[in-house]
């Protein structure tokens, strides 16, 4: 069923305007890697790692066929400036069949430059025209959700089949894919592989698949390096805490040496292969992300949200008594004044925490429902949000829990360590700065893990519908509060 419905959805963009037959080929592609990864599992589960990715891929190719079509009613399609600038570079790119009179970090501003290189690859060799491209990043993703089916049949055998499905149908997956030309669904396929790997590592024991293993991983490697680095250099730290607090631990990791040396290889010859092109260490290059961070404040800090306005617009009331400019006219605050700003920064820090996590709120409908502003904006990430507000107490809770039996020494599988470390700096990094919500449904694949795990946890605990009812309860009450507060300020 799933398999005619994907035939379907692949005739219908031939209707489409302006749309070739390139795409088949990526699909065929992405096809092959799907039989690949079904190989991997036991015979009798095969089946199950293919339909998930058929399965993905039809949600997305209806979903990026019905976008595509939208865009073109209204005279698109329609591209945002970062998905622009990665199409068209990477047709320069491909129409000069690679070769660049400078380093590529010179000509693209940035170390961040593998996606190019994908895109190029895919337009030279696959012939592929933008919508083509699009139902690349539509394959990528649905590869995550065998590849994540995998990953719990392995650490989560019980939840390794919800795992799978919800990777493939989570409404932010889907658009993330079918809306745009972003670089972030490789960067999923990528980190989602690469941690396949590892994990299939630790288990396998002949030689020729451990190889096999860790050229894929390689691959990863070498695209998340060159293509976001600070998820390559988080998996490089995650690997080495987990293996340093195992090791500590005394606890066995692989069941062959050659398997974790080769582990262990992949991230390093991630580091060697670049560092030779002239990247810096990935280390180096987090302290100097940190740095830019610090200094820029566009990154460093969050753009005034409604309790910052509401704040801003008293303190201008009772500086002013009146509407006179406020820079205008001097203003000495004594300490109790201080004592309410630093009350006020806390509060204000909290309430941006909340924005990042709940974030973009679905109670903020849009003042125009043409698909070019809902594409521009976030709004097409509104049905996934509500299912991220459900996840979000039993990703909590599964992250928590997983947390303290690492501290308490009672979680030893080396691939849940190894995902804990990896989630706890990325989202820390998430909360900290000012990042877009993309960076966050990137982590979805690895959350949604944490939630499989804590799902268990909470069931157990004592009168838990009653404090799920009462979350949400809460966000609803915010959520009331936070448009009649907006209708006040607009008034």
């Amino acid at each position: 069923m799933g398999l005619a419905g994907l035939a379907v959805a692949l005739l219908l963009p031939q209707f489409l305007p302006g749309v070739t037959s390139s795409y088949l080929l990526v699909v065929a592609v992405a096809a092959g890697a799907a039989l690949l990864i079904a190989a991997t599992e036991d015979a009798a589960h095969r089946g199950t790692s293919l339909n998930l990715f058929i399965w993905a891929l039809l949600a997305r190719c209806l979903a990026v066929t019905a976008c595509y079509a939208l865009g073109v009613r209204e005279g698109g399609p329609f591209l945002g400036p970062d998905s622009t600038t990665y199409f068209t570079k990477g047709g320069e790119l491909a129409a000069s069949a690679f070769h660049l009179d400078m380093h590529p970090v010179i000509v693209f501003g940035s170390y961040d430059v593998s996606h190019y290189y994908l895109f190029a690859a895919a337009i030279r060799y696959l012939h592929t025209d933008l919508f083509g491209l699009q139902v690349m990043n539509c394959a990528m993703i649905a590869l995550a959700a065998p590849l994540m089916f995998g990953i719990a049949r392995i650490m989560l055998p019980s939840a390794a089949l919800v795992l799978g499905l919800a990777v493939a149908l989570h409404p932010s997956l889907i658009a993330l894919a079918a809306v745009d030309l972003l670089k972030d669904p490789s960067i999923i396929f990528g980190t989602v592989l690469l941690v396949w790997v590892i994990v299939r590592l630790t288990v396998e024991r002949r030689p020729y698949a451990m190889g096999l293993y860790a050229l894929a991983g390689l691959v990863a490697a070498l695209y998340l390096r060159s293509g976001r680095f600070y998820s390559f250099a988080y998996l490089e730290f995650a690997f080495i805490a987990t293996v340093v607090f195992l090791r500590f631990l005394r606890v066995p990791m692989f069941q062959r040496a050659t398997a974790a040396v080769l582990a262990a290889a992949v991230f390093l010859t991630g580091e060697v292969v670049l560092a030779r092109a002239s990247w810096p260490p990935s280390a180096i290059m987090v302290a100097s992300n940190v740095s830019y961070v610090l200094d820029t404040p566009a990154m460093s800090h969050y753009a005034a949200g409604l309790f910052d306005r509401v704040r801003i617009a008293s303190k201008s009331t009772k500086m002013m008594g009146g509407d006179h400019d406020p820079i205008m006219v001097p203003v000495h605050l004594g300490p109790q004044s201080g004592r309410f700003a630093i009350a006020g920064t806390i509060v204000s820090s909290f309430a941006n925490v909340f924005r990042r996590l709940y974030g973009p709120f679905v109670w903020i409908l849009p003042n125009d429902w043409h698909f070019r502003v809902l594409q521009a904006g976030d709004y097409l990430l509104f049905p996934g949000m509500l299912v991220w507000y459900g996840l979000l107490p039993v990703i909590v809770v599964g992250l928590g829990a997983t947390g303290w039996r690492i501290v308490t020494r009672t979680e030893t599988r080396f691939g849940v360590v190894f995902l804990w470390f990896f989630s706890a700096v990325y989202f820390a990094q998430y909360l900290l700065i000012n990042l877009s919500y993309r960076q966050r449904d990137v982590m979805l694949p690895v959350l949604l893990f944490f939630a499989c795990v804590g799902a268990p946890y909470l069931a157990r605990m004592a009168r838990w519908r009653t404090w799920y009812a009462s979350y949400w309860i809460a966000l609803a009450l915010i959520a009331s509060v936070h448009i009649l507060a907006r209708a006040l300020m607009s008034a």
